[in-house]
């Protein structure tokens, strides 16, 4: 027996994301996310550290 769901849609999304230089080789950024559905939310987070040479 097969059963449908319905699929939930998304009501809002937002999302910020930023970057700072520490000097001249290390740069420091990080994002994060949100979306809101009518029945659920996923909220994702991110950290990235970055030398250049």
């Amino acid at each position: 027996m097969m059963q449908s769901r319905s699929m939930d849609k998304t009501r809002v999304l937002l999302g910020i994301y930023g970057s700072r230089a520490l000097n001249d080789r290390w740069r420091i950024g990080g994002e994060l996310g949100i979306a809101q559905g009518a029945h659920d939310r996923d909220i994702t987070a991110s950290v990235t550290m970055r030398c250049t040479w």
